[in-house]
């Protein structure tokens, strides 16, 4: 939401609205002159003309509720966004895990490249200086989110598909619903550009598959147009061969850790070659890319313990972010992991319980819930009970409160351990509670 009303600021519009807290980005967007108000109120719509809501905002908001009454257009982000991309060659990049990271990648390829792309990215990227650019070229690359099936109105785009699990099954109700809104989005694919799927996950093979437009597949375990091969992990860094169609390309090195971004790099060099770049000349821009937040991020190391903060919130994720931890150090890993969303929670259980294996000491918080979802009564001692299921002599803490974590962590932390926060809610802050603790 931030990102389209800079854009939009940017084109000359006069923007407002609110938000339920105060932040450094709703501090940005008054700096660039919208009228940002803390909380939601009718007054708020203040002459108004037309009304942006995300999935988040529910129906009886009070700024939604007056701007029905009064006759306003209102609009989906996804459609604003959808609007943002006519006339350009557009990218979208959707999948379970990676999006976010896939789009940084493409943006740092086809910046490297000059073509200057328009960027929407639904994290803090270093490259572009927040989660936007307006860029003078004739690319829009952006994250399309799955997530409440809006990205089913982004028609006519170039596409990447990085993976599909069962995941948001409290927007779309089961499984099968997932896979038709997927199946949904390979469909209104541009015909005249390109499907970038990864082929080590079947379900989006035969998706992508049924896409109207070029397929270009890539992946690290099956037989696929674009792989990686001697790969290699550093202590902070990830080396591999690119090799295309059966060439080898060139050497890429990878400033981050783990296989998931390898995959993610070859998303994103699927990208440059669909769009005609040079290829050699991308393999040697990703060596340039910048983490974007909260992705495996160091936070800080006090006293010989290292503090990293991640956004992993599926199963999929938790045991990729703690396996790339333990392939990075040979100390102990104390994952402090904060569920979010119950519905997800509750869905995922079985595979949650099981995602923990890499980590030494696990602690747990109470779930993030940032709306009512009618089911109060489950509770994080279910995971609890999970994961004690799955590993007895696990070192396991329930902590419900996270802001008791760092606190408690204090006395257990020694010298060489890895310290990860875990969570797309708000256990960031025990990262930084922590650091602050120690020192």
């Amino acid at each position: 939401m931030s990102g389209l009303a800079h854009a939009l600021l940017s084109r000359g519009f006069p923007v407002s609205g609110s938000d339920s807290s105060d932040s450094t980005t709703v501090a940005k967007l008054r700096q660039a002159g919208a009228a940002v108000t803390v909380g939601h109120s009718a007054a708020n719509l203040n002459g108004a003309q037309l009304v942006v809501r995300t999935t988040a905002v529910p129906d009886d908001n009070p700024e939604m509720v007056a701007a029905r009454a009064a006759g306003l257009p209102i609009y989906h982000r996804s459609e604003l966004l959808a609007w943002m991309c006519r006339g350009h060659r557009a990218i979208a990049i959707t999948g379970t895990h990676g999006k976010s990271t896939t789009t940084a990648m493409a943006a740092t390829v086809f910046a490297h490249a000059g073509v200057d792309p328009t960027v929407f990215v639904g994290a803090e990227a270093p490259l572009l200086g927040g989660n936007y650019h307006i860029g003078s070229g004739p690319h829009v690359i952006f994250e399309a989110c799955e997530s409440d099936g809006s990205f089913l109105r982004y028609e006519g785009c170039s596409q990447v598909i990085s993976s599909i699990e069962p995941d948001h099954l409290d927007q779309h109700g089961t499984w099968e619903r997932l896979l038709a809104a997927f199946q949904g989005f390979a469909a209104i694919a541009d015909p005249a550009g390109f499907v970038v799927y990864n082929s080590d996950y079947e379900t989006v093979h035969s998706i992508a598959s049924a896409s109207p437009a070029k397929p270009i597949s890539y992946g690290l375990e099956t037989p696929a147009d674009l792989q990686a091969r001697d790969v290699r992990h550093g202590p902070d860094r990830t080396a591999f061969q690119f090799v295309c169609r059966g060439s080898a390309v060139a050497q890429v090195s990878l400033p981050v850790l783990g296989d998931h971004n390898v995959l993610n790099a070859l998303g994103a060099l699927g990208c440059a070659l669909g769009s005609g770049l040079d290829l050699s000349e991308a393999c040697a821009a990703l060596a340039e890319y910048r983490p974007v937040g909260r992705r495996f991020q160091p936070i800080a190391t006090v006293r010989g313990v290292r503090i990293i903060d991640d956004y992993a919130h599926h199963p999929t994720e938790v045991r990729a972010t703690l396996h790339t931890a333990r392939a990075a150090g040979d100390g102990r890993i104390i994952a402090v992991f904060q569920p979010h969303l119950r519905s997800r929670t509750r869905d995922l259980l079985t595979e949650f319980g099981g995602a923990f294996a890499d980590a030494d000491i696990v602690v747990l918080t109470g779930i993030y819930q940032p709306r009512a979802d009618g089911l109060e009564d489950f509770h994080v001692s279910r995971l609890y009970d999970e994961v004690r299921r799955n590993e007895p002599d696990k070192q396991l803490l329930l902590i419900e409160d996270k802001d008791d974590v760092a606190g408690q962590l204090l006395p257990l932390v020694q010298e060489g351990d890895m310290v990860i926060t875990i969570g797309a809610g708000d256990v960031y802050k025990v990262a930084h509670q922590l650091a602050d603790g120690l020192e």
